[in-house]
């Protein structure tokens, strides 16, 4: 059967400063987040507060993971920050990294212990770590561990076409077409409470897929008259997606969306 590909149209919304990374958490916070000396900025129902540097070296790297945002600094150590309502923001520092931890991709990390490739989330132990077995690298050779969901490794790679099959019990391969532009190749988001990973494949496209079911829906990313470049998923909340997009004046916005029912909905088969 002919899939049919959906359209999602996007609204213009406040101004992202330049070098910001918005990260949206589970419940709604929006985390922005600078590399330099800057503090950790969050937004909550319109309103903004931050909680000043009080971490060790530049933030190179963070993720989302349930409320908290996850952030790995430049002198290889690990914070959790929290929004408490009403008014601040809470920074944890949670441990050093591990010596022979690597870097997958974003904030999926790796160890090898006692021979064994182990791969987990920054917000779990190594000892939750799931192991990568030789049959599933030789699969997945050419890809990049992009998330870990409901704990499944969610593979990614261009191809010709879309797909997503099983390279084993416990691993997904998302294969999709290449349209790249100048876009953050396999820009990832996941939600705790849906199957879903959503995976940003181009400047104007994403593939969401159902990790329980193996289903996907290809969706074409516009702002209608105006052209709009989409760079980062910023997050899913109470079904609206909001995107990280740079418009024709050169500066970056929010964009915001409903979500498709069929794309959002933990019972939905898609």
């Amino acid at each position: 059967a002919l899939r049919v590909r959906q359209t999602l149209v996007f609204a213009r919304g406040e101004r992202i400063q330049k070098g910001t990374t918005p990260v949206q958490a589970a419940d709604g916070t929006i985390f922005l987040v600078r590399g330099d000396e800057s503090p950790l900025t969050v937004s909550f129902n319109g309103q903004s507060m931050s909680a000043r540097k009080s971490w060790e070296g530049n933030l190179i790297e963070c993720a989302h993971f349930g409320d908290s945002l996850y952030f790995l600094t430049s002198v290889g150590k690990l914070y959790k920050a929290t929004f408490l309502p009403p008014g601040g923001v809470r920074v944890d520092f949670v441990r050093n990294h591990a010596e022979g931890e690597a870097q997958e991709f974003g904030m999926v990390l790796s160890r090898s212990i006692n021979g064994q490739k182990l791969v987990y989330r920054a917000c779990d132990t190594v000892s939750d770590g799931i192991t990568v077995d030789d049959e599933i690298e030789e699969e997945v050779e050419c890809s990049l561990l992009v998330s870990i969901k409901n704990r499944k490794l969610i593979y990614a790679e261009p191809g010709r076409e879309t797909s997503v099959g099983d390279v084993a019990s416990n691993a997904i391969l998302v294969t999709f077409t290449e349209n790249m532009g100048e876009a953050n190749l396999y820009d990832t988001y996941t939600v705790d409470d849906a199957p879903f990973v959503y995976l940003l494949t181009g400047v104007n496209q994403m593939v969401v897929v159902n990790t329980d079911t193996n289903q996907f829906q290809s969706i074409d990313l516009s702002c209608g008259s105006e052209s709009v470049s989409f760079y980062r998923i910023v997050g899913v909340h109470n079904g609206v997606i909001t995107l990280k997009g740079k418009s024709t004046d050169e500066n970056y916005y929010f964009f915001t969306a409903d979500m498709p029912e069929n794309a959002r909905k933990s019972c939905s088969v898609m």
